[in-house]
């Protein structure tokens, strides 16, 4: 079940930035296949990335992604960390909304 909302959250607010296949067509800093966040086997990157978004000093019209944290619950940014982990990574994550939960307390806000 957990794979269905992970796949639906990816779908719905991923996928045209990441793609399916985790290669970005839209900039080499989106795609994620293989990437350091997706192989760690904790998804703690991956779930802070989805909460608070990325914030580099890039090149002028190099996008950023946005924070998720106010959109999805503790239990969807679960299910999308464990789902990109286990697609794009090399073994899916078990995180859990509670794990969550407390990376919002550590996370920059």
């Amino acid at each position: 079940m957990a794979d269905v909302l992970g796949r639906k959250v990816f779908e719905q607010a991923c996928a045209s930035c990441h793609s399916w296949t985790g290669v970005s067509a839209l900039s080499p800093f989106a795609t994620i296949s293989g990437s350091r966040a997706v192989n760690d086997p904790t998804a703690t990157n991956a779930a802070q990335i989805v909460i608070s978004g990325t914030r580099r000093f890039t090149p002028p019209g190099a996008m950023s992604m946005p924070a998720f944290g106010s959109t999805y619950s503790d239990t969807e940014i679960a299910a999308v960390a464990n789902y990109v982990t286990g697609r794009f990574g090399s073994a899916a994550s078990k995180l859990t909304a509670k794990d969550v939960w407390e990376l919002r307390g550590q996370t920059a806000h």
